[in-house]
């Protein structure tokens, strides 16, 4: 849009753009010249003179005024914000605040005003915008912190659901994630901070319905509550739904807490217990040594030993493996089929399916089913009469 030389109407006035320079440093500094001229129109307040000055200065474009003129104009926008605040016009106030805030010295306390007067509107959606970006000038202020905090608070999930589209850029589902744990684990398990907890996790649910750590810390709360039902629900279905790859690191781990504590639930017991049996169990298939390895760290054989730990840690009279060596090598399998002697000659059944012969052949016992009937193999006999 061109934006050159020409007349910039404003009430009962016409002046030329050529003269905006002079205008706006009379005006800030109250010249009489440029009052006088006004009150030749009728009695006028100073703020009238300012309005005057805002309206030419928005006019030309605050980008196509000198550095000094650009200057006097944003001093002007914020004088007449701040005195629209002490008469409680909040919309007037806002609206010279956010010409304000595309000034380059405007920084987080003009964000702060912003978010003051939307609170005071009962707008929570732009108080929380206009924190988020005074946060981005000054991450460590501690009033906009807590501004964050407690605006983040008062947005109900049917809400943001609503809106999502429309704050979808700016919404922060990781504060709500990280602010959640920091809850559950600085702030201890009452009431209020297992709601506040709550609340933060159901937010990051509705702005990220697949993400594994906001389904975790919604099982940590349910849990903390007493919820054992509802929170093995959510385990489960994150212990179902594995993908293929995680997004963060902090999903990755959330994945693998989430299956740690579906385990200690369906064992029960105390933590140090369910501990030492674990470790016991590990030890046992031989694999104690690498008890802080995560899954992608071990060998296909290893992690085969740390399943049959998993299963040993309850203590089974029966133990069910579906072809539990159908994706190992030889040397392996072997140390699998070593294994299962060991834990049959300590007693514990074991039922194995298996297509390997190799494997059948190591049962005391074996069983085939074809074409839906089930029929013992009985171990071969060398004929009678000896070799020929």
């Amino acid at each position: 849009m061109d934006r050159g030389p020409r007349e910039v109407e404003v009430p009962r006035i016409a002046l030329p753009v050529q003269r905006l320079s002079i205008d706006l440093h009379q005006v800030h500094h109250g010249s009489a010249a440029v009052v006088g001229e006004l009150q030749g129109l009728g009695r006028v307040s100073h703020v009238a003179v300012e309005n005057r000055a805002e309206q030419l200065g928005r006019a030309v474009g605050p980008e196509n005024l000198s550095a000094e003129d650009r200057h006097t104009y944003f001093a002007v926008v914020k004088a007449l914000g701040e005195d629209a605040a002490k008469r409680g016009d909040n919309d007037a106030a806002i609206e010279n605040f956010k010409l304000f805030a595309d000034y380059e010295r405007a920084g987080a306390n003009t964000y702060r005003t912003l978010a003051e007067l939307y609170e005071r509107k009962g707008d929570r959606w732009a108080a929380l915008y206009s924190t988020e970006h005074g946060l981005v000038h000054d991450k460590a202020d501690k009033d906009l912190l807590e501004r964050k905090d407690r605006y983040y608070y008062s947005i109900m999930p049917a809400d943001l659901k609503e809106k999502f589209e429309s704050v979808e850029r700016w919404f922060d589902v990781a504060y709500c994630m990280e602010k959640a744990h920091w809850v559950l684990d600085r702030m201890g398990g009452n009431f209020d901070n297992l709601d506040w907890a709550g609340h933060l996790a159901e937010l990051a649910l509705v702005a990220a319905p697949e993400n594994v750590t906001a389904k975790f810390v919604c099982a940590r709360v349910r849990r903390m509550r007493g919820e054992i039902h509802e929170t093995i629900e959510i385990l489960e279905d994150i212990r179902l739904h594995r993908p293929e790859k995680f997004a963060t690191t902090e999903d990755e781990t959330s994945w693998y807490r989430a299956h740690r504590m579906l385990g200690d639930l369906y064992i029960g017991g105390r933590r140090q217990r369910r501990r030492e049996r674990a470790t016991a169990a590990l030890d046992l298939v031989g694999m104690g040594h690498r008890r802080t390895f995560r899954p992608g760290q071990l060998s296909g054989g290893e992690r085969q030993r740390v399943a049959i730990a998993r299963a040993l840690i309850g203590n089974p009279a029966l133990l069910l493996c579906d072809e539990p060596t159908g994706n190992l090598d030889s040397a392996n399998t072997a140390a699998v089929l070593d294994l299962f002697d060991e834990l049959r000659a300590a007693g514990t059944t074991l039922v194995v399916i298996t297509h390997d012969e190799t494997v059948s052949t190591r049962a005391a016992r074996r069983v085939r089913i074809t074409d839906g009937r089930l029929a013992e193999v009985h171990p071969a006999t060398p004929p009678q009469g000896g070799r020929p």
